[in-house]
């Protein structure tokens, strides 16, 4: 975020907001240069080809759109799919609201598939 409010509480809320990172005018070219190079230093490396994610007994197969638990096809739709192969390709993160919708699951397709009870959480 390149922003002209330096305050503290500004700055903490932008990074709570989902910035990566944050730097107020006046700022050096060469800082946000650097800052940019760190950042894709530190984001994921280009794959050739999506790889399947197995998390516990459930595999997560992106080049066939198709998800198995211990063998068995568990029936998905498209945005069912993506939200979990999204969430499941980033472990350990805490995802906001607008960085879901950053990625191109907006955040009304989710409600309305919650809404409807297509996403619920699994049976214990």
């Amino acid at each position: 975020m390149l922003t002209a409010r330096g305050e503290e509480a500004d700055r903490v809320v932008g990074l709570e907001m989902g910035a990566d990172d944050y730097v107020t005018k006046p700022f050096s070219p060469r800082e946000l240069l650097a800052r940019v190079k760190a950042l894709l230093r530190r984001a994921e490396p280009p794959t050739d080809a999506p790889r399947t994610i197995e998390v516990g007994k459930l595999a997560i197969d992106p080049a066939s759109y198709r998800v198995s638990h211990s063998g068995k096809p568990v029936p998905l739709s498209t945005l069912e799919f993506r939200l979990l192969y999204y969430l499941a390709s980033r472990p350990n993160r805490v995802f906001y609201p607008r960085s879901i919708a950053r990625c191109g699951l907006g955040n009304r397709s989710i409600r309305y598939a919650a809404q409807r009870g297509r996403l619920r959480p699994p049976p214990a």
